[in-house]
């Protein structure tokens, strides 16, 4: 057993919070968002912030995105904070954003991370070691390339707070149902591998279950089983969810090839991400464009997780999809970032976030 403290006890009861999105203050200065989230009964709430953004060039630390997260919480918010190894010079992938990647030089990681850390001990409980490191958009390295920087990752974050807890980068519903031959090879393997030789180097498993919200018991019963299956016994916790997705509907199937090629291939990272404001706005997705060119013949399902569509349709389309529907590239809140996006997204770019301390 990798943990002497239980699941139940480590992190006891449900949580239900808000995540601001993928690129909090990186594209444009972190707006209050934390205020917001509480009024709606949120108890945490999640950022991802990036080795850009705290250490522009070697050296100079500027931790203003964090402190912009810190001073909006409130006695009894507790904040996640997800921190991705994007760098236009500390990183293999030069790259403000994402993919991530592994560090040119782990003692330099270890330092930004400690940093973050122990600038408020006690303030963050959660800190994660990268957003879905399963996914080539996210990660832009091996499982084993993981294990190595999630080791240093752990150790500088116990030694600023021993007393916060590290979260492994989160698996996707493939990684532990399958989803297709490629799926269950590929996603199963790089977990498989992050849990036989990383297990004493997180204390929180995370999922991200999009989709069908009829399947998230099976799928965490799945985590439980392939942790065990490891010796291990953490919190299973779901970071991020939502569903019905456009998917889920077969009749819109027909009408979503175009925009899901052009998606697959930036999630297998064989399609560049735009990596500045000016490159985001220029950023075109036709097929996108080309479905809301044609909104009024799509299909009712299809229409209503689309901007714009009837009011009838708005009241039906609430279960707001997943990475390709948040913006056409962006993956940013129009409304948080003054931007036009021809896709729907949910205020300041969140998302819903639960914990589910145990499937019995």
């Amino acid at each position: 057993m990798t943990s002497a403290v239980s699941a139940d006890e480590l992190l006891p009861g449900i949580r239900l919070g808000v995540v601001r999105g993928t690129t909090y203050g990186l594209f444009g200065r972190p707006e209050e968002f934390v205020p917001q989230a509480r009024a709606l009964g949120a108890g945490i709430v999640r950022v991802n912030i990036y080795w850009s953004q705290v250490e522009p060039e070697p050296g100079r630390f500027d931790l203003h995105v964090l402190d912009a997260l810190l001073d909006q919480l409130a006695d009894g918010d507790e904040a996640w904070v997800t921190v991705c190894a994007g760098s236009h010079w500390a990183t293999r992938r030069a790259t403000r954003w994402l993919p991530a990647s592994p560090a040119i030089d782990i003692a330099r990681y270890h330092r930004f991370v400690r940093e973050l850390a122990v600038h408020q001990p006690g303030r963050i409980r959660f800190w994660q070691c990268e957003i879905e490191p399963c996914l080539p958009l996210f990660w832009a390295g091996t499982a084993g390339d993981y294990v190595a920087q999630l080791r240093v990752f752990h150790e500088a974050v116990k030694q600023a707070d021993p007393a916060a807890l590290v979260v492994l980068g989160a698996a996707v519903p493939g990684a532990m149902l399958g989803d297709g031959p490629a799926g269950a090879r590929t996603w199963g393997r790089f977990f498989g591998e992050v849990l036989r030789d990383g297990a004493e180097h997180f204390d929180v498993f995370d999922i991200h279950p999009y989709g069908d919200p009829y399947t998230v018991p099976e799928l965490v019963r799945a985590c439980r089983a392939q942790l065990a299956a490891h010796g291990c016994e953490k919190p299973v916790v779901a970071s991020e969810h939502s569903g019905p997705l456009p998917t889920d509907f077969p009749d819109n199937l027909p009408h979503l090839a175009d925009v899901l090629a052009v998606h697959q291939q930036q999630f297998l990272g064989k399609a560049p991400m735009p990596d500045t404001l000016e490159e985001i706005e220029a950023a075109a997705d036709a097929p996108v464009v080309e479905l809301y060119q044609r909104m009024a013949e799509l299909p009712p399902t299809l229409q209503m997780f689309m901007n714009g569509c009837a009011p009838e349709l708005e009241a039906h389309g609430t279960g707001w999809p997943a990475g390709m529907w948040w913006c056409a590239r962006c993956s940013r809140s129009p409304r948080a970032s003054g931007a036009t996006c021809t896709t729907r997204s949910p205020p300041n770019g969140s998302s819903i976030a639960t914990a589910v301390p145990r499937v019995r």
